[in-house]
């Protein structure tokens, strides 16, 4: 069976979406570093977001066929991300649910203009079925998932990863997979590659890829090997 990657409908969005985030994304990171220039310090994450705007900070083509791979290799059935944007990777991982015959991707985005896009780009690509899509804080969007879930993909405000993922953590399956889309040297990031870099919690490695992904799974606690 042909991935549905391939398909002309999800490649079409793809190359579409991909192309726009080729053009706009380094403008937003040029607006941050000015202001952060004009500043002399480094912008708080709620204050870079105001100045990325409706940009639509992707995941690069390599990341999102990365995800499709864990997701349809994992068996995953039900997937949980953090920061939708407008659909780039939403549409990487929802083509993974439909090539392993169904499942649900829960989705969350704060920018409720962002997600009407990606909720047409999820239609346009014939995948939209697959997906709910939550706007809002995804402390409170996400605060009554149901799982077990088997994949969580982290791509938001870089310091909500670590608050997202304890939350969701008591709904981790078994052998969860946790992947985190990572910023250069930045700070934010630190309180939650600790927590999954903890020798007694999770196995985690850094995939270098773009600025590179974090790839973390659930230490196993039963004695079995």
């Amino acid at each position: 069976m042909a991935s549905t990657l391939r398909s002309s409908a999800v490649a079409i969005v793809l190359e579409r979406l991909h192309t726009r985030a080729d053009d706009e994304d380094e403008l937003a990171a040029q607006r941050v570093r000015a202001r952060e220039a004009e500043t002399g310090a480094r912008l708080p994450q709620a204050q870079r977001y105001e100045l990325y705007g409706q940009a639509p900070l992707a995941i690069t083509r390599e990341v999102g066929q990365l995800l499709y791979l864990l997701a349809r290799s994992g068996r995953a059935q039900r997937i949980v991300e953090f920061g939708c944007s407008l659909g780039v990777s939403s549409i990487y991982l929802a083509s993974a649910l439909r090539d392993r015959g169904g499942g649900t991707l829960v989705t969350s985005e704060c920018d409720e203009r962002k997600l009407g896009f990606a909720r047409q780009n999820l239609a346009d690509a014939g995948l939209v079925d697959l997906v709910e899509l939550r706007a809002g804080d995804a402390l409170h969007t996400l605060a009554d998932i149901a799982g077990p879930i088997d994949l969580v993909f982290l791509d938001g405000r870089n310091d909500l990863y670590l608050p997202v993922l304890r939350l969701l953590e008591p709904h981790l399956s078994p052998l969860a997979m946790v992947v985190a889309d990572l910023s250069a040297e930045d700070p934010d990031l630190i309180p939650y590659l600790e927590h999954v870099r903890d020798r007694t919690g999770y196995f985690s490695m850094t995939v270098p890829l773009d600025d590179g992904v974090e790839l973390s799974t659930r230490e196993r606690t039963d004695g079995c090997e």
